[in-house]
């Protein structure tokens, strides 16, 4: 619980970082946090779920973990590249 915790608070606190070591101490907090939950996954699925369809679950779980990581990578690109399209399309539009 402690470490769900302790996730969540990191995760709201990520919008505030502001220096280079606030934002490493951050990423390390949430390997940590990582790592932890990364061993508590399995027993939590089975106990949540049962050890009836354990296999499938189980794969959900990671395979949504990849699908975010992928998804989060295109819309963190988008986010860096939306305002110079923005600035070109206008430059064209102006003239």
């Amino acid at each position: 619980m402690i470490a769900f915790i302790m996730q969540g608070i990191n995760m709201a606190l990520f919008a505030t970082f502001t220096s280079d070591f606030t934002l490493m101490i951050g990423a390390a907090l949430a390997g940590v946090g990582y790592g932890t939950l990364l061993a508590v996954f399995p027993s939590i699925t089975a106990d949540y779920y049962g050890l009836k369809n354990y296999g499938a679950n189980y794969g959900v779980l990671y395979t949504a973990w990849g699908v975010s990581g992928f998804i989060g990578l295109w819309l963190q690109l988008w986010r860096l590249i939306q305002p110079v399209l923005t600035h070109w399309l206008t430059l064209s539009v102006r003239q």
